[in-house]
């Protein structure tokens, strides 16, 4: 178990990909502090896999990249995030938080938190891929915002290989200079009470929503 607090930890030299901070299995807890990655290559400020579970509290995480970067990957762990903004910038593919589980009861919750995506490249701020058994995605009170990028771009996009699926966001922000939300096949997501700011939303699943608005403040 990895508890920081307090400190700055980047990687932004070599030829390769950067990571600030791998884990492989096991407990993170970043408090008060910054992990940032860039480089030639792809970028992640967290990669996590292996069974176990990240807390960002009161913290920055951003990778700035070329392809396949992202602020935070988290494959088979947990991820809780509060009162911190995590970002992903690249040319190529790009990702605020990437989340991957293949096992069952992984979960992502997030509250008064700030998720971005950068720069020119396709991607989303918030992608999760479902490949088997049930994960849940549960957003408070957030920013979700694709603020950069061209091709296929998201605020919010869910995938599925096989099992199922549920996202909840609520009391949040969506935002995107493309399209809104891809929710996938699988996937039920309920959105209430939610400022809606950008294009489609497409829906392969079950997808709610109520007490939405939109940039103008208007009912949508």
């Amino acid at each position: 178990n990895i508890i920081l607090v307090g400190i700055g930890v980047f990687a932004s030299s070599g030829t390769g990909g950067n990571t600030a901070i791998l884990l492989d299995g096991g407990l993170l807890e970043l408090r008060e502090s910054i992990a940032q990655a860039g480089g030639p290559a792809s970028a992640k400020g967290i990669d996590a896999s292996g069974l176990g579970s990240v807390s960002i509290v009161r913290s920055h995480v951003a990778g700035e990249g070329l392809a396949g970067t992202a602020g935070v990957e988290a494959t088979d762990t947990s991820l809780f995030v509060r009162d911190s903004t995590v970002s992903g910038a690249s040319s190529g593919e790009s990702y605020g938080i990437n989340f991957l589980p293949t096992t069952l009861g992984r979960e992502l919750e997030m509250s008064n938190s700030e998720i971005r995506k950068f720069d020119s490249g396709d991607g989303a701020a918030l992608h999760a891929l479902i490949t088997t058994e049930t994960s849940k995605i549960t957003v408070r009170n957030s920013r979700i915002a694709a603020i950069g990028g061209t091709g296929d771009v998201w605020a919010v996009s869910t995938e599925r290989v096989g099992g199922s699926a549920s996202l909840n966001i609520d009391a949040s922000q969506l935002e995107s200079v493309d399209d809104l939300v891809e929710n996938g096949a699988s996937w039920t997501t309920e959105i209430g009470a939610t400022r809606l700011d950008g294009g489609a939303v497409t829906n392969a699943g079950t997808l709610v929503c109520v007490h939405r608005y939109n940039e103008a403040y208007a009912a949508v």
